[in-house]
């Protein structure tokens, strides 16, 4: 699993990324969803979250209708189960919402392969972002949406990013992240 290192930087995170690490264990989530290449995104990781972060867990299939019959069977006996459709950037999209030990999970499912879909092109470029970047950064991230700001808005608006913010997010490559990064970064 591509992502592997992420999941793993839970299990030594603080405390509150530790019982994220915990929840994702005790559901087996990644392994019984495995044929969905199911990629953990999300503010969680990035260590931006606030107090109502959930898990985020993109997945990929081409057969929405049996992969929500999968994970319901899976994970309807979870406390706040529920599960719903939604037309999001012009795709049909599956979100089944559950919560393990008082950590919320969101699971997202597009007919769009894993790489191609918003979050996960977003957390790419956030994670490239906050890991090349000094504290000052996820701080004004964090003050950002603190405020009410989603996460890609927060970022568009540190950067002065124009235009939508999730297209301006979606469309930065390594050189022009670095270039934000040395335009508005003073470092510690």
């Amino acid at each position: 699993m591509e992502n592997k290192k992420v999941i793993n930087a839970l299990k030594y995170g603080n405390a509150f990324q530790k019982r994220a690490y915990n929840a994702l264990e005790e559901t087996g989530i990644f392994e019984k969803l495995e044929e969905f290449c199911p990629f953990l995104a999300g503010t969680i990781p990035l260590d931006i979250y606030h107090d109502q972060s959930d898990l985020d867990i993109i997945c990929y299939s081409d057969n929405l209708d049996r992969f929500e019959r999968i994970v319901t069977d899976l994970f309807v006996d979870r406390d706040e189960f529920k599960s719903y459709r939604s037309i999001i950037r012009g795709e049909e999209s599956l979100i089944v919402q559950f919560a393990v030990n008082e950590v919320e999970f969101e699971v997202f499912c597009q007919r769009v392969p894993i790489h191609e879909q918003y979050a996960v092109i977003h957390f790419k470029v956030e994670k490239l972002i906050l890991d090349n970047s000094s504290n000052r950064v996820r701080e004004g991230i964090r003050a950002l949406k603190a405020t009410g700001l989603k996460t890609e808005p927060a970022f568009a608006k540190f950067f002065q990013l124009e235009g939508d913010p999730y297209d301006a997010l979606a469309l930065l490559d390594e050189n022009r992240v670095r270039e934000l990064i040395r335009l508005h970064d003073t470092h510690d």
